[in-house]
């Protein structure tokens, strides 16, 4: 963990739901500290998780590095952090039942199925590198 600007990678404390409950999507415009963690350095920003819809690959309470990307880049198949107009969800990605959705598939597929929703909703899209267990 890094408090100078110029070392390590932006970590700011906002959930990615790993479900898909609606809550306020506030944004926190200042990264609480920056993360140094070789094999991370093509990351933007690392966040944390809520939920398990992503388990057991993301668990609750994980902190998962993001890069940006845009639509045009998502691979279906992989799993992506998804900013919407209403609340920001980490999910794989797959086509939708029309090409003006998109499919959020959960790995737990016990608790949670899956979702569409229209292209339109989405703000930002980042790739999900991978995640770092928080012990704290």
């Amino acid at each position: 963990m890094s408090f100078d600007p110029s070392i390590g990678v932006p970590y700011y404390d906002v959930d990615f739901i790993g479900g898909f409950s609606e809550v306020f999507n506030s944004q926190t415009t200042v990264p609480a500290c920056n993360i140094v963690a070789p094999g991370f350095e093509k990351a933007s920003v690392w966040c944390n998780v809520t939920g398990h819809s992503m388990e057991p690959k993301i668990n609750h309470g994980d902190i998962v590095a993001l890069r940006r990307c845009t639509v045009q880049d998502i691979q279906y198949g992989e799993i992506y952090a998804v900013v919407l107009d209403s609340f920001r969800t980490i999910k794989i990605l797959r086509r939708g039942s029309t090409p003006d959705v998109l499919r959020y598939v959960p790995i737990n597929r016990t608790d949670f199925d899956d979702q569409e929703f229209p292209l339109s909703r989405i703000l930002h899209v980042f790739e999900v590198l991978g995640s770092i267990a928080r012990f704290f």
